[in-house]
């Protein structure tokens, strides 16, 4: 194991995937090390070089459809590394626009609606964990910028309404916003 620094000597956050995205008060972790990263490290090759149960939170943000590894093997490692009470906050895409076609290999698993859990709870690969909140996101540059920020809170207040109306075609989510708690 390789000896890792607490973000703040209590807590420990791991942005897993950060690319340029680097936080603070979290471990930047990315596969290549240039500028802002901490650690170069290869998310495809499991074991993760941290101990059971020591992580408090990790962050990751549009990589799980990148790597060459199974989602169910990310979150039983990361359910290895995180404390009781720890949370992974999850950002993946999704919705009826032109990329879900190219992130069929995990987009199922993250095909459920963002207004009923039932199914989700009901999937062997989500054991272990609570799901706190589940939001739809939209993109937050080009032209429509401005639109889309508006149109993501108002969806998100009432999710029920959007997903069985016209509304999902016309205002298409292009990714899913997941927080989770290991219990």
């Amino acid at each position: 194991m390789l000896k890792i620094k607490m973000t703040d000597g209590k807590i420990m956050r791991l942005n897993l995937g950060c690319g340029k995205d680097h936080k603070e008060g979290y471990i930047n972790i990315d596969k290549i090390s240039v500028p802002g990263v901490d650690m170069a490290y290869d998310l495809e090759k499991l074991p993760y070089p941290f101990k059971n149960n020591s992580v408090d939170e990790i962050y990751v943000s549009h990589i799980l459809e990148h790597l060459d590894l199974p989602v169910k093997d990310f979150l039983e490692e990361a359910k290895r590394i995180l404390k009781t009470g720890g949370i992974i906050k999850l950002r993946v895409p999704i919705g009826l626009n032109a990329m879900s076609i190219f992130h069929k290999k995990h987009f199922g698993v993250f095909n459920f609606s963002a207004t009923d859990t039932s199914d989700l709870e009901q999937i062997e690969l989500w054991k272990g964990w609570r799901v706190d909140s589940l939001k739809l996101g939209y993109l937050k540059c080009g032209k429509t910028w401005f639109i889309n920020r508006f149109v993501e809170k108002l969806i998100n207040k009432r999710t029920d309404i959007y997903e069985h109306s016209f509304l999902r075609y016309l205002f298409p989510a292009n990714e899913l916003i997941v927080k989770i708690t290991k219990i």
